[in-house]
Parts: C-alpha cells; sequence; structure tokens
C-alpha cells in the first residue's frame, strides 16, 4: 500500500510534468523551494539525501495548486444526483460526450450522466473555478499517455478558452471532440501536441484558416481522475 508520503511523491512529480515540462528548476522557481531540495523531495525514498514533502512544502505547493494531491491517495466520491450532497461538496456531473485523446471521436452526445464526482468548495474557490462553467468528460484513445490515459475523466473550465502555450484544452475540430495540449504560432497557426512520444504524427498543425473555420476550444483541462496507468 502506498504510503502517505509516497503519495505526495508522486503527486508532487506528476504536477511538475504535467504543468513544468518536467522542469524541476522552474517549478522551484515558481514555488520558491530552493531547487536542490525539489531534487530531495523527489529522489527515491531509499536514498540518504531523500527528504519527505512536510505540511510545510505541501501547503507552498497547494497555494499554487490547490488540486494537486486529487486522486493521489484520496477517495473520488461518486454520488447520484438524487441524493443530497453535503454542503461543503459541489456535484460536477459528466457529459455523455467522450473527448478523444486520439485522431478524434465523432458522433457524440452531449448530454449529462446520472452520476457526478463531487469536489470541495474550498478547492475550487482557491482555483478560482466557477462550478457552473465546468463540466467533466472522459477520455478516450491513449495519443495523450503519460498524463491522460483512456477512461480518464478530466474537469473542463469553459471559462478559459485563451490558450497558453503548453496547457491540455478539450476542443471541437469540425465535429470531432479532441484533448490536446496546444501551442499557438505567430501567424495564427495552431499546434495540436500528443503527450505519447509513440503517437503518430505527434504534432498536428492546423493554418490560420481552419482554425478559424473549424476551432472550437471548450476550456482547459484543469484535473483529472480515474485508472489509467494503474
Amino acid at each position: 500500500m502506498t504510503d502517505k508520503h509516497q503519495a505526495r511523491r508522486e503527486a508532487l512529480k506528476r504536477l511538475i510534468d504535467d504543468q513544468y515540462g518536467g522542469k524541476k528548476a522552474d517549478f522551484a522557481r515558481k514555488s520558491g523551494i530552493d531547487a536542490t531540495y525539489v531534487q530531495r523531495l523527489l529522489a527515491d525514498p531509499t536514498k540518504a539525501q531523500s527528504r519527505n514533502i512536510g505540511e510545510e512544502i505541501v501547503d507552498k505547493i497547494t497555494a499554487l495548486h490547490p488540486t494537486w494531491l486529487t486522486g493521489n491517495g484520496e477517495p473520488v466520491m461518486a454520488i447520484d444526483l438524487g441524493e443530497s450532497t453535503p454542503e461543503h461538496l459541489v456535484l460536477i456531473p459528466e457529459s455523455t460526450a467522450r473527448l478523444s485523446a486520439g485522431n478524434g471521436s465523432i458522433n457524440y452526445d452531449t448530454g449529462e450522466s446520472d452520476t457526478a464526482k463531487a469536489y470541495d468548495r474550498q478547492w475550487l474557490s482557491q482555483a478560482r473555478l466557477n462550478p457552473r462553467y465546468l463540466r467533466r468528460f472522459k477520455v478516450r484513445g491513449d495519443s495523450m499517455e503519460n498524463t491522460l490515459y483512456s477512461g480518464d475523466t478530466v474537469l473542463v473550465n469553459e471559462l478559459e478558452t485563451q490558450i497558453i502555450d503548453g496547457k491540455v484544452y478539450a476542443l471541437l475540430v469540425g465535429d470531432d471532440f479532441r484533448v490536446k495540449r496546444l501551442y499557438t504560432m505567430v501567424d495564427g497557426s495552431l499546434i495540436l501536441h500528443s503527450d505519447n512520444a509513440h503517437w503518430v504524427p505527434r504534432q498536428e498543425t492546423l493554418t490560420p484558416q481552419q482554425v478559424q473555420d473549424y476551432v472550437r476550444i471548450i476550456g482547459r483541462v484543469r484535473d483529472k481522475s480515474g485508472p489509467g496507468g494503474l
């Protein structure tokens, strides 16, 4: 069974991979944690230089990334929408549409399922996420491994449609749902990047005209859950 400190270590590694492209130095600068100490926090726990991620470090990281520990050793609470919901929780229904981490999935339905994931109101507030504009989608396909796996569920914030290079977004390309890491070019072109190094093609470039005619950004992926990679 994974202990608390190992779960935190794995969560920090995933955070640095997902949000900082694996660059520990960038995370260190952003968080104010000494770069050498970050290395020790991530070191093999059997090594003498390894350090556990204590409460002070947890608080520092949480101030920047409120949901970084979500899904790491914490149970995901599924609640029937007919049940009463505790006041400190917010239910975010799952859309029956499926996002493709591949070449696109068509014939979709944008209805809602009869189950939802419960999110803590305080977490949403700290992350500046308005539940009214949050949607959850299932991922299909393996082009975004090891970030997202087929069967994972992503939380998408529909208010974040302005692209930040290197972040993961849900989008429509024509009638196809996609979930990709996006990059914009100076000329207005859009790069759809797949995190899976074995996916071909790993990058797809859309021209400015294609972006204008066919692309709609649904929102930025802000959280994920599921058994992917286990």
